[in-house]
């Protein structure tokens, strides 16, 4: 095993990568050879009105949040603070909901002791002060506020401005408290953000860049050269995630972006890459993954050619050589400095 942990260094060396992305083997990140990013996921109570593909949305203000962001992150121990780790992603592709309210309907549908649906009806006591004042606007009959915290969301036609604005409050803290115990756990490490799956929905994206150190985005494309954050936002943006697949060797699935075969997935390789040396906004780009997956599929039952290597660890020389053409142009095309000879 170690030597084939020191290999993949001279690899990726060789190679022209500087970078080992997330969800790696540590033991060949902790070798302190080759810069390394992280992800943990967040351990702690659900808002239980909400669902998402790979897990309901965490409640910011139940006590259990900011605890079990620091568990995972201690979980990592040494990782965590080591100066090779460029930082830590905290969760990844979440369900914010199909529009902006739904966060807030989320919070209402919830039972009674749900932390996130009595900041809810906190935030509407303090807007309006009487019941009655809020049930003439949302068109509503809740007898007082406890009756509101103890039922179910009721349909109202001027519910929908104070949900968004309450969706915004919900984002906010996941964000700010995320943030607050990352800092806490160690003040160096920078959050990376929580890997948006392809796009930000409108109502996140400024909390996120006003809280994290870097937005990231899992961005399957051709290229992201004209790609820029929305609402105009200048912050910077690491890619959590690309990649291209062929089926002429390998496994049978070609991932989410298909090539026609390996050459056309080496230079559709480089065409990404080159398309973020050339975008101002992209700080970094991690390719998706380093092997191919298993034939039998992995945990969900992807089985795609993705990797820099297939599963016996021969490196597809296609792909290896398209590596090594931009790895050796990234400081030079990104900010025309020439390398030592």
């Amino acid at each position: 095993y170690s030597v084939f942990s020191g290999l993949v260094h001279k690899r990726l060396r060789s190679w022209g990568a500087n970078t080992i992305a997330n969800s790696s083997d540590l033991e060949i990140c902790l070798m302190d050879r080759t810069p390394f990013a992280e992800r943990v996921e967040c351990q702690s109570k659900a808002i239980e009105g909400s669902f998402g593909h790979w897990r309901k949305f965490r409640d910011p203000w139940d006590e259990s949040f900011s605890k079990g962001v620091t568990a995972v992150l201690e979980k990592h121990g040494r990782s965590a603070h080591d100066p090779w780790c460029i930082g830590f992603f905290v969760d990844n592709e979440i369900n914010w909901g199909g529009y902006a309210a739904q966060l807030a309907e989320w919070s209402l549908q919830s039972p009674a002791d749900q932390p996130a649906k009595i900041a809810c009806v906190e935030f509407l006591r303090a807007k309006y002060g009487e019941i009655a004042k809020m049930n003439a606007v949302w068109k509503s009959s809740y007898a007082d506020w406890n009756d509101l915290l103890h039922s179910v969301l009721l349909p109202g036609s001027g519910a929908k401005e104070d949900l968004e604005a309450f969706t915004g409050v919900v984002v906010d803290e996941y964000f700010k408290r995320t943030r607050a115990a990352v800092k806490a756990f160690d003040k160096d490490l920078l959050y990376l953000g929580c890997r948006f799956a392809g796009s930000a929905c409108p109502w996140v994206i400024a909390a996120c860049a006003k809280y994290c150190d870097v937005v990231s985005y899992n961005i399957y494309r051709d290229d992201i050269l004209d790609w820029r954050l929305p609402q105009k936002l200048d912050a910077p943006v690491m890619i959590g995630e690309f990649h291209f697949g062929a089926t002429d060797r390998g496994p049978f699935g070609t991932g989410v972006r298909q090539a026609k075969d390996q050459n056309d997935r080496a230079e559709k390789l480089k065409g990404y890459v080159r398309s973020s040396l050339d975008n101002p906004q992209i700080v970094g780009v991690h390719w998706h993954q380093f092997a191919d997956q298993a034939t039998s599929g992995r945990f969900c039952g992807e089985g795609l050619q993705v990797g820099w290597t297939d599963i016996c660890d021969r490196p597809y020389p296609e792909t290896i050589k398209a590596v090594r053409e931009v790895g050796a142009e990234l400081y030079t095309r990104r900010w025309g400095v020439k390398g030592k000879e």
